[in-house]
């Protein structure tokens, strides 16, 4: 077999596609109704992403995914929107106030 870039609109020879039998295992069909293929490196993306969300640290998803480097997986993989931007700054303890000193 030799070694190319799948595009999501390819479709590879059965005996070409080394992520089919993981696809079958997992129950997620090969093509969506419109004929869309899954690219099963997106799916590393994916992972990165929902180890973001979920708090992991970054050297933990860094060698989870087994990057050389965790900015590899910040920069490369991970892909955080505006909804947990949000929820991170959220999810921190409020300032307590100065009280305002009596006679000055």
């Amino acid at each position: 077999m030799t070694l190319r870039r799948i595009w999501h609109h390819e479709r590879l020879p059965e005996n070409e596609r080394p992520q089919h039998s993981f696809l079958k295992r997992a129950g997620i069909p090969e093509a969506d109704e419109l004929g869309r293929s899954v690219v099963i490196h997106s799916t590393r993306h994916t992972f990165a992403s929902q180890l973001g969300r979920a708090g992991v640290g970054l050297v933990q998803a860094q060698r989870l995914l087994g990057h050389s480097t965790p900015e590899l997986t910040a920069q490369v993989y991970t892909r955080l929107g505006i909804d947990d931007l949000r929820a991170a700054v959220e999810r921190l303890q409020p300032v307590p106030r100065r009280r305002a000193k009596l006679g000055a």
